[in-house]
């Protein structure tokens, strides 16, 4: 994550990514967006509890909590529980309609500590300048 405080409503990838991060081939951002689009202007939106449960992941659309209850590792839930600690209101996640892009262990804590997220839809049309 390239910085941590965002005050601004408009955001681009290139703002929340290094190059490193965008070119990750491992990373599920680097498969659901382009070079072209990291500079795209998207909106950041706040997401409640209730509406982060309705997330799915990109495989079988499955819910990202019914995913996290039923294949978290030790890793995986001590990731969340330390993410719930520190909760960063300021994080923003990425999503493409209702599916997790980047961002699934924060959208996780969000949900078992009751906060609400910030996210950017890459799937919105893009803001103009």
């Amino acid at each position: 994550m390239r910085i941590n405080q965002i005050t601004e409503n408009i955001i681009t990838l290139n703002d929340l990514y290094d190059w490193d991060e965008l070119n990750d081939e491992s990373e599920m951002l680097y498969h659901w967006t382009t070079p072209e689009n990291h500079d795209m202007p998207f909106t950041v939106k706040t997401m409640q509890p209730e509406q982060i449960k309705q997330l799915k992941t990109p495989i079988n659309d499955m819910t990202i909590l019914n995913a996290y209850n039923q294949f978290a590792g030790q890793e995986q839930k001590q990731l969340v529980k330390d993410k719930i600690k520190n909760y960063d209101k300021n994080r923003i996640t990425v999503i493409a309609n209702e599916t997790v892009i980047d961002g699934n262990h924060h959208l996780i804590a969000a949900i078992l500590s009751n906060n609400p997220a910030k996210y950017i839809d890459i799937y919105d049309e893009p803001e103009s300048e």
